[in-house]
């Protein structure tokens, strides 16, 4: 179960925010990389499926063919495969306890599938804090800041 009372997702373009992606999965045991790409490939093979999972294990999670982009490649309108199936999953695992990392590939959140990942998220569940790359050292004070003193003890163990 969380401590804070929120979740904490956060959105990350490995083409922009790739060593942030590294940082966070090390920094935290209970983070998931959640894999939002329609097809998990990529011309930097330590961002394919298998490279990914050989780093990370259970805590990579692929989730393409619920939350991927159907028009990743064309122009058209930002369309997830199987948003329902792809937020309830999202949802349970922050109700395990986990925060969780949204990849994809894009360099811009604002003109990325993530987005409306997070707005359906935070639709099913207002407690979602969506964590911007921009943001991530002001988050890591403030929920350090709400950490209770028995927890804090408990991690210096």
């Amino acid at each position: 179960m969380s401590t804070y009372p929120f979740f904490l997702v956060y959105p990350c373009g490995y083409s922009r925010d790739g060593a942030l992606v590294h940082h966070l999965m090390a920094r935290n045991p209970r983070m998931l990389l959640i894999d939002t790409r329609l097809s998990p490939r990529s011309r930097l093979p330590e961002w394919n499926r298998s490279a990914l999972h050989t780093r990370y294990g259970k805590r990579y999670r692929w989730a393409g063919a619920f939350l991927g982009n159907r028009n990743y490649a064309t122009s058209g309108p930002i369309t997830l495969a199987g948003p329902e199936t792809g937020i309830a999953g999202l949802l349970r695992y922050t109700q395990e306890g986990h925060s969780l990392i949204l990849l994809c590939g894009c360099h811009d959140y604002t003109r990325c599938h993530m987005q409306v990942i997070v707005s359906l998220l935070q639709q099913a569940c207002p407690t979602v804090l969506a964590v911007l790359p921009e943001d991530v050292r002001y988050v890591a004070t403030l929920t350090t800041s709400h950490r209770s003193q028995p927890e804090e003890e408990k991690h210096r163990r």
